[in-house]
């Protein structure tokens, strides 16, 4: 395979990571839900309270601030915890490995396994 051909095939192999890892990327959950899903969750009673109402009211006397997730349990909708997160870093994970192997085979291997090995990777579902 010709150095141009070489060059070629990767950068081919770079975009259609770049397309897919974004695509993981937005199909992630995000890490915290905003003040919004926070509001809602209040009002529809799904956060229970961390303290009593004494306790916040200490709280509220010697503190200049108090926010929400101070005061309510929000462990069940950290989306940030490793759990949550683990199927999509296993995704990437198998992208990164297979772009790694495609592009070993294009630099050190046969030019057609090269191709078959390209045209795999992109019908492959991540």
């Amino acid at each position: 395979m010709k150095r141009e051909q070489q060059k070629y095939l990767m950068t081919r192999i770079d975009n259609e990571y770049d397309t897919i890892y974004r695509r993981i990327e937005e199909e992630r959950p995000s890490r915290y839900f905003d003040s919004k899903f926070q509001c809602r969750a209040i009002v529809a009673n799904k956060l229970k309270l961390k303290y009593t109402l004494e306790e916040i009211y200490a709280k509220l006397t010697t503190s200049s601030s108090l926010y929400a997730y101070e005061l309510f349990d929000t462990t069940p909708y950290d989306t940030s915890k490793a759990a949550y997160q683990k199927p999509y870093n296993d995704r990437q994970k198998k992208l990164t490995n297979e772009v790694t192997k495609l592009k070993d085979t294009i630099m050190l291997g046969d030019a057609k396994e090269a191709i078959t090995m390209l045209e795999a990777f992109i019908k492959e579902d991540f």
